[in-house]
């Protein structure tokens, strides 16, 4: 019953959105303000693919400090021009969902934001040799990190919601609502974002 009403809920959600944003993803502005919402004020940020660095810098300038990782060399070497002294970012490169553990444990913080959107996109971006998506990857880890005490409080904001189900390098929506909740987290869904928290959710 309860799996059925998921079902169900997800499949309206999934429409609405389609209706709403029928070609492509939301507007950087828009999920500027959804991450703003959601994430927990002075906690860091990791997020996965850096790209143009253009969220890294908005984050950066709203006073968070963002880690970010990016595959892609030319990027990355890109962004560390980019943010040459900037203090409130930190630049890694190399695969996410291998070097999330370790970002991780270095930042040492209880309570920590995640902006997942590190997948491949074709064009300039790139991926690990293994997968074109690290998404499940890179959920495992930070759950992981919450069940061995490393993480108390957690916030991830997940982008291209409308692509999980449909595109064969990301897991189902199903799998989403089933890890947020079999871990005790609650979630949403806004636009295109998928959001799990340990803090209660408010509308955005």
């Amino acid at each position: 019953m309860i799996r059925r009403t998921i079902r169900r809920w997800i499949r309206w959600v999934h429409e609405a959105v389609e209706k709403d944003h029928p070609v492509g993803p939301q507007l950087h502005h828009r999920k500027m303000t959804i991450l703003n919402h959601f994430f927990q004020p002075g906690a860091p940020v990791v997020e996965t693919g850096t790209y143009l660095g253009q969220t890294t810098s908005w984050l950066a300038a709203k006073g968070f400090h963002v880690h970010s990782i990016e595959i892609h060399e030319p990027l990355y070497r890109q962004a560390v021009a980019s943010f040459a002294g900037n203090r409130n970012v930190t630049l890694y490169l190399g695969d996410s969902g291998v070097l999330l553990p370790t970002i991780i444990a270095s930042v040492g913080s209880p309570a920590m934001n995640f902006w997942l959107d590190g997948h491949y996109s074709g064009g300039a971006t790139g991926k690990a040799d293994a997968y074109d998506n690290p998404i499940s990857k890179e959920v495992e880890c930070i759950l992981d990190k919450r069940s061995t005490g490393d993480l108390e409080a957690i916030t991830l904001c997940i982008d291209d919601f409308r692509s999980f189900s449909n595109d064969p390098a990301y897991p189902t929506k199903e799998w989403l609502v089933d890890v947020a909740t079999r871990s005790g987290l609650h979630w949403t869904v806004v636009g295109d974002i998928f959001v799990m928290s340990t803090a209660r959710i408010t509308d955005a």
